[in-house]
């Protein structure tokens, strides 16, 4: 227990971008471990404000199925409305779209039953990326010249993920929080400097080239993806 709270107070310590944090994170022993059990916790707290939060919104937020009720009477009196009237193959068509829009909204409208998804998803995310990064940064540090091993990497780069404290505000309802992202990559930066013991100017480069690659990986496999659905559609229909 004494461990794991000293894990978080390092991760809170990471958040002032101060080197201290990430150069005991490093030089702990198994810090990769005590990364994973790190990013556990955060993304469970996280995921536990998304809740709270997501039943605030849904309290105080009108029934989505009477405000589309709402805006089709108002629509339906609006003048225009008559020309979609007297084609009924379009009215049909329009009505599908129409249908179609407010029920993708209703999926995204925050929700308990959603809030309740984020108590996997949001640990699962921290991870993943977490050693993406982790993975791809190790490697092109190494190809600069650097000292740190790959718990070390990973351990330190746990610790990047403290700008994600500042989504605890999002628990309030319609409250967006912006600029984690950019906290988030000056916390990678400092984190790669440190546990391979870099100089600014290559813990820059370092960071910035595992950016590019992780993204040209995500198109690659997005590309990859949409091919593939693209061609099993195509097969299907087309031996139909």
């Amino acid at each position: 227990m004494k461990t794991i709270s000293q894990s978080m107070g390092l991760l809170w310590e990471a958040l002032f971008l101060q080197p201290e944090p990430y150069a005991a994170m490093r030089d702990r022993q198994n810090p990769a471990g005590k990364g994973l059990v790190i990013l556990i916790i955060l993304g469970l707290v996280l995921a536990l404000a998304a809740f709270v939060g997501s039943i605030f919104t849904w309290a105080s937020s009108p029934d989505i199925a009477v405000v589309q009720e709402t805006v089709l009477r108002n629509l339906q009196q609006m003048s225009w409305w008559q020309f979609v009237e007297m084609d009924p193959q379009g009215e049909a068509m329009w009505f599908q779209i129409w249908d179609s829009i407010w029920q993708f909204m209703g999926i995204m409208n925050p929700t308990p039953a959603s809030g309740l998804a984020g108590f996997i998803f949001t640990p699962l995310s921290l991870i993943v990326s977490w050693i993406v990064f982790g993975l791809v940064a190790h490697v092109i540090a190494k190809l600069f010249g650097g000292q740190g091993q790959l718990g070390q990497t990973l351990g330190a780069t746990s610790l990047a993920a403290a700008p994600q404290i500042l989504a605890l505000f999002n628990v309030v309802p319609f409250v967006v929080v912006a600029g984690i992202g950019i906290w988030t990559v000056l916390a990678r930066y400092l984190a790669i400097r440190v546990a391979h013991d870099l100089s600014w100017g290559r813990a820059l480069w370092v960071t910035l080239l595992t950016m590019v690659v992780i993204f040209l990986l995500l198109f690659f496999l997005l590309g990859a993806g949409v091919f593939a659905f693209t061609a099993t559609m195509a097969s299907v229909f087309g031996g139909g």
